[in-house]
């Protein structure tokens, strides 16, 4: 069964622990899995960057914040970027994983880049916004060849946005932010960000006719972290969190969720379920995510599958799980060890197993690719 696994790389970012405690504020640390003919090799790399004279997310100070480039990875042709939400992608050797510096894409919103990309056929599809402006970009052989401007009424909290045909779907939730507080040092910046208490939106836009819309999801009154469509069926998949307090991340994020499914013809639900659960991944008409211990499989006949996922019978903080081929590919730690697991994606059957015996940072998102 070991041998029909592919060969691939799996390429995991990660934050190193900074000075404040925030997660989201330390130094971007690339990892890599590599697997070939049934064997797994592991290296890592920090990403070089200044972080003198800088602040993390809970420190009230008037030093500017750093980017941390540790939210997300792109692989676009042969190069290697890490990103960071809402600042410059950072350069990396893709053989290497050396920093190799900032990066450009030919576009004043390039500094405010998302961390989510969409790729169709040589083109990736992105975002950037600041304030209340959002600014939709396809990229092409590193450079935007077609930006898009919206206009929001309000300042939108604006994370990750998926794909079906020539429609791209961006969740949108209405947030504050208190620049003057931020500037001067008398908040840090998760104290000056705010979500509202208001609706969710979703912003469609056509990549043919260069039109959007929005449509207004009444039911959903906490921010959507993370959409994935099934393209088959056009089927979205939203996480919303429950009751999501930025500035208590670090002691009471438990990845507490809700996953919300719509029909994309019509915006309309179908379905919505509690579950503690975030890190989506989809593939082979299905979605795969991870949360409190398990892994969980949604088909597209919303029929839910869990797995319970342990190292030496405790509970493991898991990263987001990878579908490679008809295999998903986890990692996960315990509070001694960092963990490689490839599973079967019809009936979760474990063909490879290998504890790394090393302690390294928990990741957030990831890419992988055959080799």
């Amino acid at each position: 069964m070991i041998m029909q696994v592919p060969n691939f790389t799996l390429l995991r970012n990660s934050a190193l622990k900074y000075k404040d405690g925030h997660p989201l504020s330390g130094q971007g640390y690339v990892q890599r899995y590599k697997f070939h003919n049934g064997k797994l090799r592991y290296d890592a790399k920090p990403v070089d960057i200044n972080l003198k004279n800088s602040r993390g997310f809970s420190e009230k100070s008037t030093a500017p914040p750093t980017n941390f480039s540790n939210t997300a990875l792109l692989k676009m042709d042969d190069k290697l970027y890490s990103l960071f939400e809402r600042c410059p992608a950072i350069e990396l050797d893709i053989q290497t994983l050396e920093t190799i510096g900032q990066a450009s894409f030919d576009d004043p919103f390039d500094k405010f880049l998302g961390v989510h990309f969409e790729q169709h056929v040589d083109i990736f599809w992105t975002f950037g916004y600041f304030a209340n402006m959002l600014r939709i970009m396809a990229i092409r052989d590193q450079k935007v060849i077609f930006g898009y401007n919206v206009v929001l009424a309000q300042d939108m909290y604006v994370h990750d946005f998926t794909r079906i045909g020539n429609e791209l779907f961006f969740p949108l939730f209405p947030c504050t932010f208190d620049y003057f507080s931020a500037i001067l040092g008398l908040k840090s910046i998760v104290e000056s960000f705010e979500f509202k208490q208001s609706k969710a939106k979703v912003l469609i836009f056509n990549t043919v006719t260069k039109k959007h819309k929005f449509v207004l999801l009444e039911e959903i009154e906490y921010p959507i972290f993370h959409i994935e469509s099934d393209k088959k069926s056009q089927l979205l998949h939203l996480f919303r969190a429950n009751e999501f307090q930025f500035e208590t991340m670090p002691k009471t994020y438990k990845l507490d969720s809700s996953l919300l499914t719509y029909d994309a013809k019509n915006m309309k639900q179908l379905s919505s379920c509690l579950t503690k659960g975030e890190f989506p991944s989809f593939g082979k008409d299905c979605l795969i995510y991870a949360g409190d211990s398990k892994l969980v499989k949604v088909n597209a006949n919303l029929q839910v599958f869990e797995k319970c996922i342990s190292y030496e019978g405790l509970k493991v903080f898991m990263d987001e799980p990878k579908i490679i081929d008809k295999y998903i590919v986890m990692t996960y730690h315990s509070q001694k060890n960092l963990i490689f697991e490839i599973l079967t994606l019809d009936k979760f059957e474990t063909v490879f197993y290998k504890p790394l015996n090393l302690i390294a940072p928990k990741g957030f998102h990831g890419i992988i690719y055959c080799d």
